[in-house]
Parts: structure tokens; C-alpha cells; sequence
């Protein structure tokens, strides 16, 4: 009893059916993420301001400035939206990034004159202004 390999044809239409299949796939896929991954670029760029600004180390703790110039562990204050000094390294969690870039930080610009104006005063779009001189 010997058995009949495949045809040419059923052969082309399986690779057909699995590339079809597949690219449905990706695509499917591709568009349930791009939420998730603008959210995760926003919690990036909040993250990095943060530690510009030295309220986050380079190792994701939260740290504040002392009286003496001196950088302390911090831990975040949900209540009141601000940082307080503790013995205890507290990781930056997002929603403690978020928090914080939203209620300590106000992104300025400045011209060549070296003067420091807002976004609103220069009639643009702080997420447009990002997204167009990123890298």
C-alpha cells in the first residue's frame, strides 16, 4: 500500500492559508498593543524627565535634595503628591512616575536669547513637540 505524497497545489494553498493566517495574526495582534505601547513610550518619557530633574536615580528609587545639597532615599507621599525622605529605597512604581512628572514638573522651552517660555505661550502641543524632535 504505498500512499500518494501531496499535491503541487494543496501544497501551495496550505503555504498560502498558514502566510494568510499568520500575517492576520501579527496584524491582530500589532493593533490589541499599540495602546499599551503608546502608554509605555508616555511612562518612558515621564521616567526620563524624572530622572533629569533628579527625583528618580538612575536605578528607579526616588530620591529628594536635602537642606545640605545632599540626594536621599525618598518614598512617595500618595496623599499629598509629593516626596518624603525615608530610610527605605522605594521603587518608582508607574503610577507613582505618572503622578509625579503631572504634579512637579512643567516642561518650559527656551530660545536662543536663552529666555524660558510655555508650550501654551508658543502655541504648541507638548506630545506633538516630543513625538517630532524625539532622538
Amino acid at each position: 500500500m504505498s500512499t500518494r505524497p501531496p499535491s503541487q497545489a494543496s501544497t501551495y494553498i496550505f503555504v498560502i492559508a498558514l502566510c494568510a493566517l499568520c500575517g492576520f495574526s501579527l496584524a491582530s495582534i500589532s493593533s490589541l498593543l499599540k495602546e499599551t505601547q503608546e502608554k509605555a513610550l508616555i511612562l518612558d518619557q515621564s521616567k526620563q524627565m524624572l530622572m533629569a530633574a533628579k527625583i528618580i536615580d538612575s536605578q528607579g528609587f526616588f530620591i529628594k535634595k536635602d537642606q545640605k545639597g545632599k540626594y536621599l532615599s525618598a518614598i512617595y507621599n500618595e496623599k499629598e503628591k509629593k516626596l518624603e525622605f525615608s530610610a527605605i529605597k522605594q521603587t518608582a512604581l508607574p503610577d507613582h512616575i505618572s503622578s509625579l512628572y503631572e504634579n512637579r514638573l512643567i516642561p518650559k522651552l527656551v530660545n536662543e536669547s536663552g529666555e524660558i517660555y510655555s508650550f501654551e505661550k508658543a502655541n504648541l502641543e507638548l506630545t506633538s513637540y516630543i513625538q517630532e524632535f524625539h532622538d
